[in-house]
Formats: structure tokens, C-alpha cells, sequence
């Protein structure tokens, strides 16, 4: 089975309630690599769709190759 995401949906979510993934984010801490701000706010998304333990190596690596490339302040900077 297929499970079919709304991204725009998931965006839109996400979106409303930065202020607190923010706020959630300055409490995390991780150590299995240690995480960044950028990580840490990631995390608290992912928080929202899965458990804490579904939190991995694969996840981190993800979205420390994004923030480093294509989603990188130079990236991002119009």
C-alpha cells in the first residue's frame, strides 16, 4: 500500500505552528550525532507525523545534506 502525502497540507501545518516548533526546538537536545538548530527544529516537525524513536541516522543525514545544499541560506537567498 501507498501511503499518499499532502504536501501542501503538511507545509500549511508546519507553517501555522513555527513559532512553536521553534519553541520546541530549543529544548531538544540530541547527541547521536549532535544536532544543529536547523536539526533540532526538523526534529520537532518529524515529531508530529512519528514517534520519537522513528528518529534516526538516515533522518539526520537528510536534512544535514539539505540545509548544507539546497536549502542552504545561499540557496535560499533570491
Amino acid at each position: 500500500m501507498v501511503e499518499i502525502w499532502d504536501t501542501f497540507g503538511l507545509f500549511e501545518s508546519l507553517l501555522q505552528n513555527f513559532e512553536a516548533h521553534l519553541e520546541q526546538a530549543r529544548h531538544i537536545r540530541s547527541s547521536r550525532p549532535p544536532g544543529t538548530a536547523q536539526t533540532h527544529i526538523a526534529i520537532s516537525g518529524f515529531l508530529n507525523f512519528s514517534p520519537p524513536e522513528a528518529w534516526g541516522g538516515e533522518e539526520h543525514q537528510f536534512i544535514t545534506a539539505r540545509v548544507a545544499g539546497e536549502l542552504s541560506l545561499e540557496a535560499l537567498e533570491w
